[in-house]
């Protein structure tokens, strides 16, 4: 399928866009709000809520202005796919540690809604996140090494 054609599709078929399609795809994390859909054998993530969806807007921007440096973001428009991984993983799975301490760093994280939704709960607010104690999990975040020559 021409790409620009594919593009027009896609924005028709994904207008609620979901923002953690990248790390869902790849088997990170899942949202009880996401929805698979396919597209010339191209997989694709929508989110089935407005309210959902702007909670992770909200969320992200938060983690944006307070992890830029650590997820390696530059200002610019162009962003990296590894730097927004980190960003948001290592965001999800920092706040999932503060509010499991048994909870095992790289386990998939099972519902991204829910647990932004109890990280706003236990700490009233997004902006009042304990951020010195998220950003080392951003820091440490890696994904997957790339595959060498065989």
């Amino acid at each position: 399928m021409e790409q620009t054609l594919f593009r027009e599709i896609y924005k028709q078929v994904h207008q609620r866009h979901c923002l953690f399609q990248k790390p869902i795809l790849a088997f990170l994390c899942q949202c009880s709000h996401a929805h698979k859909t396919c597209i010339a054998e191209r997989e694709g993530i929508k989110c089935q809520d407005d309210k959902a969806q702007q909670q992770c807007i909200d969320f992200l921007e938060v983690m944006e202005k307070k992890g830029r440096f650590s997820a390696k973001l530059t200002q610019g428009n162009k962003q990296s796919y590894s730097g927004h991984i980190r960003l948001q993983m290592g965001s999800l799975r920092g706040i999932r540690a503060l509010l499991d301490t048994q909870a095992i760093e790289t386990m998939p994280i099972q519902d991204v809604y829910t647990l932004i939704a109890d990280a706003k709960i236990q700490f009233k607010d997004l902006t009042q996140l304990p951020f010195e104690r998220i950003l080392p999990f951003i820091n440490r975040y890696q994904g997957r090494k790339r595959r060498g020559k065989k």
